[in-house]
């Protein structure tokens, strides 16, 4: 039986438009997934969507703007782009960077909130305890200035710790190193050459915690709370590896020592590690921070619930912080003035803390907050810090003699 032209010309015209239908929503879709799953289009969104601390930056919804209307570039120009960018939000938790970056290393040791030189055994000839004034020819003040953009901050004081942190730690392919420093003490003005020589990656390869003894008083210094020896290794190993340099540090500890916690450089590290080293100075359930993420209505609060009274509990002690000591670091030092009998002493904190999670793109590595973070006095972390009971202006101690360390003892 012959089919009527007419109902064939139709079930055509349907045939085409259904072809060039699933054809048009086949191209949204591969544009769609293209960009949502480009870095461009990935950190834009969750910018938008995510980013807990919008109302707080001056800068971010200039920023976000500038890569949402961002030209089409090939990737490296588009990472770079973007890393650029979000170093001007100033969060030391929102970063572009890749994940295998190598850094120079100069072997230089220094007590950075003030300027001042530490007694370097990488360079015998440089007086301890004198003062930078200058890199390159270049005063301090201004080679910071010209050099902050090479690092991530939360707050005014950190960008000056970060910044000086260059002379110690410097990005391959940012251009070239300071060759040399002027500094200022009683023998008048040294200069000194710096040796730099090459660390290969962020992997942290030294120790996180220890303890000594000087005099009367027992030094316990924990410079990181996130121990790392190798790439890939699982959470739980590094756990491991710090609670197992923590409880041999306390080992040597004895209780009729004056005890001092450094917390000074720890820029921080994991949640496991916080509740371990407090766990060893509360005597009671204590509150551990309040935190909302972007999407939730209301803030909830996290508490460190207390077995045994730690080995620190109940004594009076000083904790030394300094603009180095970030993220769960400040957790610590927070928890800790409001908990115990701890006297914190030197200067502010960074100011930043966020829950940061990472997201990856080949071979870079993008580190976004998520949630905004209180301390149990009701102030943030971010751009805030935590503030010492006996804060000392860095004016103030560019005159003492000696390291905070010095001063305490």
């Amino acid at each position: 039986m012959d089919q009527d032209p007419k109902i064939s010309r139709v079930r055509k015209m349907i045939l085409i438009f259904l072809s060039a239908l699933v054809a048009l929503i086949s191209f949204f879709l591969i544009k769609y997934y293209i960009v949502s799953n480009s870095p461009m289009g990935w950190i834009s969104s969750s910018l938008e969507k995510k980013y807990p601390y919008r109302d707080l930056k001056l800068n971010f919804t200039t920023v976000l703007q500038e890569l949402r209307a961002a030209s089409p570039m090939n990737r490296v120009q588009e990472l770079q782009f973007i890393r650029s960018k979000l170093q001007r939000v100033h969060d030391a938790h929102l970063e572009l960077r890749p994940a295998h970056e190598e850094f120079l290393v100069s072997g230089l040791s220094l007590s950075l909130n003030a300027n001042r030189i530490r007694l370097n055994s990488a360079y015998p000839k440089l007086p301890a305890r004198n003062l930078i004034v200058s890199v390159d020819g270049i005063k301090i003040g201004e080679w910071i200035s010209g050099h902050e953009s090479l690092v991530h901050y939360s707050s005014p004081w950190a960008r000056d710790y970060r910044a000086k942190m260059l002379l110690t730690k410097f990005p391959k392919g940012a251009g070239s190193p300071p060759k040399r420093i002027a500094v200022s003490g009683a023998q008048g003005i040294v200069e000194i050459e710096l040796n730099w020589h090459s660390k290969p990656s962020r992997v942290d390869t030294e120790t996180c915690v220890s303890g000594r003894t000087i005099g009367d008083s027992y030094i316990l210094a924990i410079d990181s709370l996130w121990c790392q020896r190798s790439e890939g290794e699982s959470r739980q190993s590094v756990f491991e590896n710090f609670k197992r340099q923590f409880d041999q540090a306390i080992v040597g500890y004895s209780t009729e020592q004056k005890l001092i916690l450094d917390l000074r450089g720890n820029r921080g590290g994991g949640d496991d590690e916080v509740r371990y080293v407090l766990s060893h100075f509360l005597q009671r359930r204590a509150f551990l921070y309040q935190f909302q993420y972007q999407n939730q209505d209301k803030a909830q609060t996290d508490y460190l619930e207390v077995g045994n009274a730690g080995l620190f509990a109940g004594k009076k002690f000083e904790v030394l912080v300094d603009a180095g000591c970030g993220s769960s670091c400040e957790v610590i030092a927070s928890v800790l003035k409001h908990n115990t009998q701890a006297q914190l002493t030197g200067f502010k904190t960074h100011g930043c803390a966020g829950d940061p999670q990472t997201k990856e793109f080949g071979e870079w590595i993008y580190t976004y907050p998520s949630a905004k973070v209180w301390q149990e006095n009701g102030s943030l972390y971010e751009g805030v810090g935590v503030k010492p009971q006996r804060l000392i202006e860095v004016e103030d101690f560019q005159k003492m003699k000696g390291d905070l360390l010095d001063y305490v003892l």
